[in-house]
């Protein structure tokens, strides 16, 4: 948990089209349920180019306060959640890799780095970690972290750009995807994961608690319609879509419904295999049966039509 106070806000507009609230209806008001200390109301709409967005966002000097060191994007464990997830990313990363020769990865929103290490250790790989509060690691020479964008260019163009629940934390999205577009090389994958509001948690009864919203951190709710058009504007391509597990949405959902400080919750954490293991098969087997996730996986490459 954390404990930070209020955050100072300003309302904006929608952050895809740019036009002002209109959807008195449709206001979903949430609180921030890992600040112990939060009692602020954050207040997020339904805007009519398909998505839902935070109205009161904090003002940027605010961003450092609501990502603190204790933020759990943060954190490395030694768990066998930890281990099992460090699998996943091998598998996930060694089909893009094949027999190449050299590949350069970029991990933007590295957190604590766990899974741009991961890339690292997979033979021919020059690997790059970007986040605002990047971890401070000595590693070996094939691996760099780094919180200056602005830099990223400078290692040349990258064959995989990964972005897990990044895009939905950003103030401009489709500046964001037309910048990763831009380090991409021209055969080139950028693979994103973001909270779906189409998911079988964002129902009717438990929206108010859902785990989706993060506020207020989360600016930003997209469908797959919504994303497939930002993708468009940006010069990017869907090659594939999917829904995915998300054993974080479920755990984050539960924990206010239970209420939000009380012992249970502590119960709720990542590093509980055996829960996080039982709501990974529950998302797996509704997703099996051809429900949405409320976590949707993108690969994406330069659309062949960009000018």
């Amino acid at each position: 948990m954390l404990n930070y106070g209020e955050v100072l806000t300003n309302n904006v507009n929608c952050p895809i089209c740019k036009k002002p609230s209109l959807n008195e209806n449709e206001k979903i008001t949430i609180k921030d349920y890992l600040n112990i200390s939060g009692v602020q109301d954050f207040i997020y709409t339904y805007c009519s180019c398909g998505v839902y967005f935070l109205i009161n966002q904090p003002i940027p000097s605010e961003i450092a306060k609501i990502y603190p060191s204790e933020y759990q994007a943060y954190s490395r464990s030694a768990s066998l959640v930890s281990k099992f997830k460090k699998w996943r990313l091998k598998s996930l990363v060694s089909p893009f890799i094949g027999k190449k020769d050299k590949t350069k990865i970029l991990d933007y929103g590295c957190g604590s780095g766990e899974f741009i290490i991961t890339c690292s250790e997979l033979k021919g790989t020059f690997c790059v970690g970007y986040d605002i509060n990047p971890p401070n690691l000595n590693l070996k020479s094939n691996i760099v972290f780094t919180n200056k964008d602005n830099i990223l260019a400078t290692y040349g163009k990258y064959d995989l750009i990964f972005s897990f629940q990044v895009i939905e934390h950003i103030f401009d999205p489709l500046k964001f995807l037309t910048f990763l577009e831009s380090l991409l090389s021209e055969n080139g994958k950028l693979i994103i994961e973001t909270p779906s509001s189409s998911g079988i948690l964002f129902s009717r009864y438990l929206r108010k608690f859902w785990g989706g919203w993060h506020a207020p951190r989360h600016f930003v709710i997209f469908e797959r319609e919504s994303l497939s058009q930002l993708c468009k504007k940006a010069g990017l391509s869907i090659e594939s879509f999917s829904y995915v597990p998300s054993p974080f949405q479920w755990l984050e959902t539960i924990r206010p419904l239970l209420g939000r400080f009380g012992r249970q919750s502590k119960l709720l954490s990542l590093d509980n295999f055996l829960l996080v293991s039982a709501v990974y098969v529950l998302d797996l087997i509704l997703i099996l049966l051809r429900f949405k996730s409320s976590n949707m996986k993108l690969v994406l490459k330069k659309s062949e039509t960009r000018s």
